[in-house]
């Protein structure tokens, strides 16, 4: 990959689109610096101010942000490691033109809920790293592009609710347990039943749906320790015990626990 900031844990090709899963640790600030190629990065874990000379946006999870080539930005990481997927298009990328029709020539963050289970197999599948992948990859992408080209028509939200960081911030800092939602809602001037509304309006997800999803993601993060248990690693996310945990993490990630540390530390071909 290019010139990517953090660690890169997993890289995949697609002809001349090139894919990195990257991890930046809490708390860094990235000075001013721009990419010579455009790209599309996904927020799946932390979040992150990110700006130029004209906006600043708060990134968070489920946030995809688009970058023209020269895009000249500097970014400051939150309180929690930050992962993402990073796509870039080389010049004579086979996908390149479409981005580029469908996206704005400045850079611009917008909420992308439904991205999220495609960026996920994209992770997968360079984990994977088989003869196959690149040709997984490109279906995938094709897939991204569909879903943007279908945003586009009814008019993408832009991803600049502070509110949005605020619960997740509570969420993450709270873990595994709730936040104490009604002082969040006082504190940012809201009745409670005004925040949870807002929230699911502006991330497309409840309170309740935000704080499973980060249970299993704490979870994928854990599950990387071979030397830990599962029943361990349930308690630490706050499940009542194994079976919950199993069931919850199944249910979200199309695979058990224990399979999804196989494909982690193992050969991949699960």
């Amino acid at each position: 990959m290019s010139d990517f900031s953090g660690s890169v844990l997993q890289t995949g090709l697609a002809g001349s689109a090139r894919f990195a899963w990257t991890e930046c640790g809490a708390g860094i600030r990235l000075p001013w610096h721009e990419h010579a190629q455009p790209f599309l990065s996904f927020l799946c874990d932390g979040t992150y101010d990110e700006g130029g000379s004209d906006t600043w946006n708060r990134c968070a999870p489920n946030d995809l942000t688009w970058h023209p080539s020269g895009d000249r930005h500097e970014v400051r990481h939150g309180r929690h490691a930050v992962r993402s997927l990073q796509m870039e298009l080389a010049p004579d990328s086979e996908f390149r033109a479409d981005v580029e029709r469908l996206l704005p020539r400045r850079r611009c963050t917008f909420r992308a809920p439904k991205l999220r289970h495609i960026v996920l197999e994209m992770r997968d599948e360079m984990q994977r790293n088989d003869p196959h992948t690149p040709m997984a990859l490109r279906g995938l992408l094709l897939l991204l592009l569909a879903h943007l080209g279908r945003e586009k028509r009814y008019g993408w939200p832009v991803a600049d609710d502070r509110l949005v960081a605020a619960v997740r911030e509570a969420q993450q800092e709270a873990f595994p347990d709730a936040p104490d939602y009604a002082a969040l809602a006082a504190r940012l001037g809201l009745p409670e039943a005004r925040l949870a509304s807002r929230f699911r309006q502006a991330a497309g997800e409840t309170l309740g749906s935000a704080a499973r999803r980060l249970r299993v993601e704490r979870a994928c993060v854990m599950l990387r320790d071979a030397n830990r248990s599962l029943a361990a690693i349930a308690l630490d996310c706050g499940y009542h015990d194994q079976s919950h945990f199993s069931r919850a993490f199944t249910r979200h990630m199309r695979c058990t626990p224990g399979r999804f540390r196989a494909r982690g530390v193992g050969d991949g071909d699960g």
